[in-house]
């Protein structure tokens, strides 16, 4: 049975190389697509990584505060249950 599975294999990979000596055209094109799907998805990856997935580098990372402006001030003020400094606009 293991002999049978190797030989099977086997025989697709041949058939798989023929096809791919009859088409070079389609080949390049395939594995150029590949290649570039492969490594934006990498680039993705990496770049969600450092910005998101990862801890920042900081001493006492529970003492962050994330500000955001909304038009509701009782909103902001319930969100941090405490008077906020006024930052002035850049």
């Amino acid at each position: 049975m293991g002999m049978d599975i190797a030989r099977k294999t086997e025989a697709g990979r041949k058939y798989a190389l023929r096809g791919m000596r009859r088409s070079p055209g389609f080949t390049a094109t395939a594995v150029l697509s590949l290649a570039l799907g492969i490594g934006a998805n990498t680039a993705m990856f990496s770049i969600t990584d450092a910005l998101m997935l990862r801890m920042l580098p900081v001493r006492n990372p529970e003492q962050l505060v994330s500000l955001s402006e909304t038009s509701d001030q009782r909103l902001l003020g319930a969100i941090f249950r405490t008077q906020l400094p006024e930052i002035p606009r850049i």
